[in-house]
């Protein structure tokens, strides 16, 4: 429908034509249309008949043979449609058109309008005789071409006349086929730019989004523009919304989502060139799940998200499906314990600081550092799969690999865990400083001293690398944060959306029984989700390979049974059952770390003939009602006026997507939608004008968030943050250069290289200590101890004021923080607010600074 749109508009080649109105209608379809000049279009497919097949009638004037005499009589009542006529003539001879001449009167009136062709004049030879000329010169166009049309105003007869009409051409015109090619002809209209704006967010790239258009309109002559010109107006685009920068776009957009979501927060830092640092946000949803399953939380975080080259945190957990749930997101300014501390505390002032039970992490020592601060009542666990790769890395021995896989993942007590450590270092003669540091951190990765707390399953990151690997599909390093933060906002979308399909599959479907304990599984499958039932399932069956030891005796409570598993007689399992609280407990502590009853507990509840599991066994956060009691309602009302007009476009063009695959199955449905397509034809230019009358641009505001500085992607040296070294130079063993560059080398004849030559800098540098900076003349020297933050070298000796930091804020509340009565406002954004404490002293970071301000009164 969007091609049929950009035909009505005029700018579709030979196949429309104008009417008496100037706008456009096809051809095919004027044999229904009334009141409109008689038109004819002679069309032919040989290259014999090109010339005949531009020769349009207009209102009884050939275009091909019309001069200023037949012009005399033409009045328009606007420039516009004086501009589309001749743009239409144009069109059908077979060339393209500029502007020209202007001239208006003291009240701002056109009063005068020219308009040549685009091959009018000849280029300036000081643009062609230059010496010091680099690139190759565009080519030339310009012909000394002197077709002219020009018109001018008439008060007497309010209207526009025309006085001057030059039709002959110095130059070759265009044929049939090559007339999309010209340019005044080519334009990419809103709706175009709607519907790629459409498929963009949903990651089609925008040459398809070009191919599908062209598809849809019926070729490359009747798209109306060409793929660079989509990119152009696409590009355009996105410079407009990014008009403030990025981060301002960015913050602007988390200030929409807040209108729409009174529930949604967001959190920012800038550092002292007021630069974007940090930026935390999550949405109402991800309050809402974390309520209901915040009691274990996965972070990692991941890079090449965005063309900052900033880290991408995402906070994941795991819901009634034991599926991924994520809470929030962030974008960190570095991975400094500093960095970590920030994000913590605003996750959990965002979640109204509950705070998790248990946390996964990777080996990461500057998050262990953060969250221990934070959150020190939370069991932190290492990463099982990290810490095996660790091993591979470390260990280059099968049988050790084997045996320390043993610790991590057998089912040992700490007793049984310290003697199986002690023995395997005795046996294989394991020392070094990386032994040492695993087995102190042995209490965050070992089963023996993890079991017992609950961790919901989960003893990998697995679930937050998979999520990067959603986003990654959607998001790249080139993107900017205004276009990466939407498209993982889809991701969570689309993630949600699977929730709820689970959520559906479980209310209104029921597994089939197939274990021996048909009424225990009766009820696991009538109160867990159908994931957790499975997991339940798998318990059941297990309990048939069980053998009880000893017999027990009615009249004890507690009562202890003893269970061996077939072919393993060694290996003993003890549940106590606690009748009076209705309670069972396992030495095997999968229910403490999991959530679900073990197999050895369905062999007590078999030995006590129970029909139902226990009603402390059973957790809310895996039963099919762990949501209910806790629904987030969002007010229509408010919903922004943009997010309403995507929705509008996407519910038209469904419609009329529907009348386009119908109406083109015949001739005579495909010519009656045409008609009815030129009818609100007048509508739409009607309703054109309004929108570009109060569609409202953005304006460059003085207090904005700047945007951090871009990465670099070509060159660029790896920081050692990930364990890697930079690259050293062959000859000097120094980093920033190699051994082709070196200041070491003197270059001799013939362009070799020698040895016995420092650079100036060189010698500077080895004049003063490692933590010393010197300034020669008007260069100032750093040594390696200084922090480069963008453009500006920090020393390594500067201490960030006490005075106080500032930090910006997106929420729906009508809270202001405040110090000593004073607020700190952002009067372009009403929501975005700001906090000074003057208690609080920033930390102490040589590549992040808070900036300091004063307060308005």
């Amino acid at each position: 429908m969007d091609a049929e749109a950009s035909k009505t508009n005029g700018i579709q080649g030979q196949n429309s034509v104008p009417n008496s109105e100037g706008y456009f209608a096809e051809a095919e379809s004027l044999e229904e249309t009334e009141n409109v000049p008689s038109l004819q279009i002679l069309d032919s497919r040989t290259e014999e008949s090109t010339e005949k097949s531009r020769q349009f009638e207009y209102d009884g004037l050939n275009f091909q043979n019309m001069s200023i005499a037949d012009l005399s009589e033409r009045e328009f009542a606007k420039v516009e449609e004086a501009e589309r006529f001749y743009c239409n003539y144009a069109l059908a001879i077979g060339f393209s058109i500029r502007r020209s001449r202007l001239r208006r009167s003291e009240g701002g009136v056109v009063m005068g309008r020219q308009w040549v062709c685009s091959k009018e004049g000849s280029r300036s030879k000081k643009w062609t005789n230059r010496d010091d000329m680099v690139r190759t010169p565009r080519k030339e166009t310009r012909e000394n071409c002197h077709a002219t049309f020009a018109v001018k105003y008439c008060p007497n007869q309010d209207a526009y006349i025309v006085t001057k009409f030059v039709k002959e051409h110095s130059h070759r015109l265009a044929n049939s086929h090559e007339v999309p090619f010209l340019r005044s002809h080519r334009c990419v209209t809103e709706s175009n730019i709607a519907q790629s704006m459409s498929m963009r967010k949903a990651s089609i790239k925008t040459n398809r989004t070009y191919d599908y258009m062209v598809d849809q309109a019926g070729g490359y002559k009747k798209v109306g523009f060409t793929s660079k010109d989509l990119y152009n107006r696409m590009d355009f685009e996105r410079r407009q919304v990014v008009l403030d920068g990025d981060a301002q776009a960015a913050i602007s957009y988390m200030n929409g989502k807040a209108i729409a979501d009174p529930k949604f927060f967001c959190m920012f830092s800038v550092d002292e060139e007021n630069r974007l640092a940090n930026l935390f946000w999550r949405d109402s949803q991800s309050l809402h799940d974390y309520c209901c399953f915040g009691d274990v939380v996965i972070l990692d975080s991941t890079y090449k998200t965005n063309v900052y080259d900033k880290p991408l945190v995402v906070f994941v957990g795991v819901n009634n499906h034991n599926a991924t749930t994520v809470f929030g997101c962030a974008f960190l300014v570095d991975e400094t314990a500093d960095t970590y501390r920030w994000v913590l505390r605003t996750f959990l002032t965002s979640m109204k600081d509950k705070k998790p039970v248990s946390i996964v992490t990777d080996g990461d020592d500057a998050m262990r550092v953060a969250i221990d601060e934070v959150f020190p009542d939370a069991h932190h666990r290492l990463c099982t799969w990290h810490i095996m790769r660790n091993v591979n890395t470390n260990v280059n021995n099968p049988e050790i690999v084997r045996e320390f896989s043993y610790c991590v993942h057998g089912g040992l007590t700490p007793v049984a865990f310290e003697q199986h450590w002690q023995q395997m270092i005795q046996t294989y003669d394991l020392k070094g400083d990386w032994i040492e540091m695993m087995y102190r951190k042995r209490k965050r990765w070992a089963e023996a001293y993890c079991s017992g707390h609950f961790f919901g399953g989960n003893t990998t990151t697995q679930r937050v690398e998979g999520m990067h690997k959603n986003l990654k599909d959607g998001i790249g390093r080139g993107m900017r944060l205004v276009e990466c933060i939407p498209r993982i906002e889809r991701s969570l979308l689309r993630l949600r959306n699977e929730n709820v399909k689970d959520d559906f599959d479980s209310n209104h479907s029921h597994p089939l029984l197939r274990t021996h304990l048909r009424s225990l599984e009766e009820h696991a499958a009538s109160i867990f989700t159908h994931d957790i039932y499975k997991l339940i399932r798998n318990e059941i069956n297990k309990e048939a390979k069980l053998i009880l030891v000893q017999p027990v005796r009615n009249n004890e409570d507690p009562r202890v049974y003893t269970f061996s598993k077939f072919g393993r007689p060694v290996e003993k399992w003890t549940v106590v059952y606690y009748k009076k609280e209705q309670h069972l407990q396992c030495s095997c502590k999968l229910f403490e770390s999991s959530g679900i009853p073990c197999c050895h507990m369905f062999g007590v509840m078999k030995c006590e003939h129970m029909d139902e599991i226990l009603p402390t066994l059973i957790m809310k956060r895996w039963t099919k009602d762990a949501r209910r009691g806790s629904e987030i309602v969002v007010k229509s009302d408010d919903v922004p006026h943009e997010t309403i007009q995507m929705a509008r476009f996407g519910s038209l063009s469904a419609d009329f997507n529907k009348l386009c695959f119908y109406g083109s199955q015949t001739e005579v449905a495909y010519k009656r939608l045409k008609a009815e397509c030129g009818r609100l034809n007048t509508l739409v230019e009607t309703w054109k004008e309004q929108h570009e009358q109060t569609s409202l641009k953005l304006g460059c505001h003085n207090n904005v968030v700047r945007d951090p500085i871009v990465a670099k992607t070509k060159g660029k040296q790896t920081t050692g943050s990930k364990g890697k070294k930079a690259p050293q130079c062959g000859e000097c063993k120094v980093t920033g250069h190699n051994k082709r560059n070196c200041p070491n080398l003197i270059v001799g004849e013939g362009g070799k290289r020698k040895r016995g030559y420092t650079s100036d800098m060189s010698d500077i540098l080895s004049s003063f200590g490692p933590e010393d900076d010197t300034t020669v003349g008007n260069k100032t020297f750093y040594s390696s101890s200084s922090a480069v933050h963008g453009t500006k070298m920090l020393s390594s000796s500067y201490t960030p004021p006490n005075s106080g930091f500032s930090c910006g804020e997106v929420s729906s509340g009508s809270t202001h923080y405040t110090s000593d009565g004073f607020p700190f406002e952002t009067p372009e954004y009403s929501v975005l607010e700001s906090q000074f404490d003057t208690q609080a002293s920033p930390p102490r970071d040589r590549n992040r600074f808070w900036v300091p301000f004063t307060p308005i009164k």
